[in-house]
């Protein structure tokens, strides 16, 4: 049946003619596509870094380059050596062999947070699993993308590999994405909750990830302040605010407010403890309860000044004291900005308890972090905090995966039925293949009656 929209029904028929060229590629082969493709991202990194902020008008060069390079280097190291092709799986105690195989066309919808480092980030998965992606850029970021698969389009090309595996929709409207992910086979879905919400109402499998709003829990025993601080600030300061790994939160034990504050100001961070000004913000970040699109990924000397609040230009962080959470007070949500909340405690207890609220409220199933050296406590913690990850003594951004964590490197982090997704893990190569297990008799296994099975 043919489509109405001819724009995608044309994407779909060249994606569809490429995957099935590559549908019996060996794993070399796909493992080639993967290499050349980041290999030409790799090369074009500082061009494409600052094309994203000349197009988006959201973060900064330098910010920019560095995700760039950690998503091309790292989802590249992850992907080498893993098997991708045929059979992937051997248990010979359980008689079961595992057999992975393409599942055809992708939808890659992409942020105007992440307009490069997502396409680059999903397409090397999607070419290690033999698929065709077809990318639809947010309208504010349509250059900065439609650029970016164009390098992997040319890699693919000059390398003898089909070209149109990876296609980018033109002059992207809501109703193309709509389109789009009614027509695929799965939907890779970054962004924001009602760019999921369509994702997982199109009909089709999807792999969405949540809302952020991830809360730091400082342990009363954890006294290496300047090495929490020296971590968690340039966490939250890449790309202004904008990655939802960044800490909006830190709990402090009231005793250590003091010294914490004087830690953060070493590093250029400016507190606001007074009420006026605190309102002053409320105001100018959130407008009838939804964050103000003016203050996303902008610098925190800019959003202060436009709250009538003057500090430094080189101010890193701006922290507010707030005394409240979840649903009753405004700033406990996610601010895709360079702002951290700090929120003083007298029992580890409540502030485990004031996190929960926090992300129940908003960024269920995301990410959380404590600094302890208390075993005790990072296990009630784990176990109350509804978060798809507990970083402990490290920055939350390495939720998405580090050389020096077992967790592996993504772009897009599940959050589980909390956040109304299909997964709670790192999305991964493996998320997308469909699979084939083949099973044998167990000979020597003693198949018992219902009437044994039930005595015991």
């Amino acid at each position: 049946m043919k489509m109405a929209n001819e724009k995608i029904e044309g994407l779909m028929q060249k994606a569809r003619a490429a995957q099935a060229q590559v549908a019996d590629y060996t794993q070399e082969q796909a493992d080639d596509m993967v290499r050349v493709v980041a290999k030409r991202c790799w090369a074009e990194r500082e061009r494409i870094a600052q094309l994203c902020v000349d197009d988006t008008g959201k973060g900064t060069y330098e910010f920019k380059l560095g995700k760039m390079e950690n998503t091309t280097a790292s989802v590249y190291m992850y992907l080498k050596g893993r098997k991708s092709v045929g059979l992937v799986e051997h248990d010979e105690k359980k008689k079961l062999w595992k057999y992975a195989k393409p599942v055809g066309v992708l939808a890659c919808i992409t942020p105007v947070t992440n307009p490069a480092a997502t396409p680059i980030g999903n397409g090397l998965n999607v070419l290690k699993t033999r698929n065709a992606m077809i990318v639809c850029p947010h309208p504010g970021a349509r250059k900065a993308t439609g650029d970016t698969v164009e390098l992997m389009r040319t890699a693919l090309r000059e390398n003898g590999h089909p070209e149109d595996l990876v296609q980018v929709v033109p002059e992207s409207t809501v109703q193309d994405a709509a389109d789009l992910m009614a027509a695929v086979d799965l939907i890779l879905a970054t962004g924001g909750p009602g760019m999921v919400k369509a994702a997982y109402s199109s009909g089709k499998p999807a792999l969405g990830v949540g809302q952020g709003n991830v809360q730091c829990i400082l342990d009363e025993d954890y006294d290496d302040l300047e090495k929490l601080v020296s971590a968690i600030v340039p966490s939250r300061m890449v790309d202004y605010g904008m990655p939802c790994t960044g800490e909006q939160t830190v709990h402090c034990p009231a005793s250590k407010l003091d010294a914490l504050i004087k830690t953060y100001a070493s590093m250029k961070c400016h507190y606001i403890d007074d009420e006026a000004q605190i309102q002053k913000l409320r105001e100018t970040l959130f407008v009838d309860g939804a964050i103000n699109r003016e203050i996303v990924g902008q610098p925190s000397y800019k959003i202060a000044k436009m709250a009538g609040i003057d500090i430094p230009e080189d101010t890193t962080l701006l922290l507010l004291k707030v005394g409240k959470c979840g649903k009753e007070e405004v700033l406990a949500k996610e601010i895709l900005a360079p702002i951290t909340r700090i929120f003083p405690y007298d029992s580890f207890e409540e502030a485990v308890e004031r996190a929960r609220t926090n992300m129940l409220m908003e960024g269920a199933g995301h990410s959380s972090c404590i600094w302890s050296n208390n075993p005790e406590h990072v296990a009630f913690a784990a176990s109350r905090i509804p978060a798809g990850r507990v970083m402990v003594n490290q920055p939350a951004t390495n939720g998405s995966g580090r050389q020096n964590n077992g967790l592996g490197q993504t772009v897009s982090l599940g959050c589980g039925y909390w956040g109304g997704n299909s997964v709670y893990h790192n999305v991964n190569y493996k998320d997308m293949l469909n699979y084939t297990i083949v099973s044998e008799i167990l000979e020597d296994r003693k198949v018992l009656t219902p009437k044994e099975i039930m005595a015991d």
